[in-house]
């Protein structure tokens, strides 16, 4: 009987019907139980038979025999201490083929493999095969594992995942409001080589119209009432460095340049003081201005030289630059903005159109004071206006007064978020609300049915 052991699995297989060609010392079987151990391994066999019939058996890499025993039969069936001389062997020229006689029976004696039986007989030599070195045992082992436990570490793995990303996923969330409404940081060098950094809440294209203003260019900021067209033009003038200057619609010439009064003395403008001294002259409400103060402003801003009364010719200042704002795109009155002119193309050609929007960023912070539930409301009802076809806005000024009247809702829309609108314009904008839980849109259901 041979051992065999599985480096691979650690398994030591017992080959029975099995024993070692003496003449080559290779293992050889003729009996049929081998069969099975072929069956299972069959790399560790070959088909080259020795002159007795019997088939070798070769073990390939990851198979160890193990040594050491030495297999006799049982007693009665050993030959006599003395032999008769007839019954001697007689010598062969040619060496027998000595195996080992395989049993099945307790009667096995352990002999040390370093003390033969019989004398050594002469051994046909074998090509030298290089020498592979047999891997650990374990690694067979460890691969097996990993492989058999990839797809539950993998499972494991996705449903920590998983609870992960559920319990910071609000955070997460929170993370990416506040930093919709975080303060900004923006720094800024003039053409003079000065830097300037301005912090706040700024609109969308607030760095866009920074560059334009610091290059010599006019933004106009055109968009819906009290959405901060001039607190944006502030905040540009800060970031500058500007000092900051500002007048309502002009309706005649001399509001641009000035005049002289009863004692000959110059009576200075907005417009004036930015021009000659620098600065950011902002002109609110253009789009109602009249045409003879807006030509007169063009002018001076073509030519960067005016003519003021009393003073003279004056050049613009390096540090001069112009911004202006209005409800409309200059084109005249529309049914919201009644009092709209149409503005000449040469001032519009003057000008850069920017649109103005009320922005979150600005609202929910400043406005609401971090009111969510009531910006969601205020937002929720300007979509409803707009699907309504309502001539009617909601402001930040009304954002504001809802918040600090918080306390008595229904008080504060009637007279501040739908004033001066009829009641079943109220109802129909209710009707168009898409949250309709809000507790604000829920003040506005007992409005429209008259629980105020």
């Amino acid at each position: 009987m041979i051992k065999v052991r599985n480096l691979s699995t650690g398994e030591v297989i017992c080959i029975s019907q099995t024993g070692r060609d003496k003449s080559t010392g290779r293992i050889v079987t003729n009996g049929t139980p081998s069969k099975k151990f072929l069956a299972k391994y069959p790399l560790t066999a070959t088909d080259e038979k020795n002159a007795e019939g019997d088939t070798f058996m070769e073990l390939y890499d990851g198979f160890e025999l193990l040594t050491g025993k030495r297999l006799r039969l049982p007693k009665e069936a050993e030959a006599p201490a003395e032999a008769p001389a007839a019954e001697a062997v007689p010598e062969t020229t040619e060496a027998p083929v000595e195996m080992e006689a395989v049993i099945e029976a307790e009667d096995v004696e352990e002999v040390p493999a370093e003390a033969p039986v019989e004398a050594p007989k002469p051994r046909r030599e074998k090509k030298a095969e290089p020498k592979v070195e047999a891997k650990p045992q374990t690694d067979g082992l460890q691969d097996a594992l990993s492989l058999a436990f990839a797809p539950v570490f993998a499972k494991v793995a996705k449903e920590i995942e998983e609870n992960v990303r559920a319990k910071v996923q609000g955070e997460i969330d929170a993370l990416k409001a506040q930093a919709k409404t975080h303060v900004q940081r923006i720094e800024l060098v003039t053409p003079d080589g000065a830097a300037h950094e301005v912090e706040g809440l700024f609109c969308d294209e607030f760095e866009d119209m920074c560059a334009d203003v610091n290059n010599g260019w006019s933004p106009y900021l055109y968009g819906a009432a009290g959405c901060g067209k001039s607190h944006t033009a502030e905040q540009i003038a800060k970031a500058l460095g500007l000092d900051f200057y500002t007048q309502n619609m002009l309706n005649f010439a001399h509001e641009v340049a000035g005049y002289g009064n009863a004692a000959g003395e110059f009576v200075e403008t907005p417009f004036f003081n930015a021009f000659s001294k620098g600065g950011l002259f902002f002109l609110d409400e253009a789009d109602r201005s009249q045409v003879e103060g807006l030509v007169v402003l063009n002018q001076a801003l073509a030519q960067g030289v005016f003519n003021f009364p009393v003073v003279g010719n004056v050049k613009a200042h390096p540090k001069f630059r112009f911004m202006c704002a209005g409800n409309t795109k200059m084109n005249g009155a529309d049914e919201m903005y009644t009092s709209g002119q149409t503005q000449d193309a040469s001032f519009k050609r003057r000008v850069i159109f920017y649109e103005m929007k009320y922005d979150r960023r600005i609202e929910l912070p400043i406005m609401a004071q971090g009111d969510e539930v009531l910006v969601n409301f205020v937002e929720d009802v300007r979509r409803a206006i707009e699907r309504t076809g309502t001539l009617h806005f909601v402001s930040y000024t009304e954002t504001k007064y809802m918040k600090e009247h918080e306390d008595k809702k229904e008080k504060a829309l009637v007279r501040s978020t739908f004033k001066s609108l009829d009641m079943d314009i109220i109802r129909q904008i209710y009707g168009e609300l898409e949250d309709k839980d809000n507790v604000w849109a829920k003040a506005l259901k007992n409005v429209v049915n008259g629980r105020v």
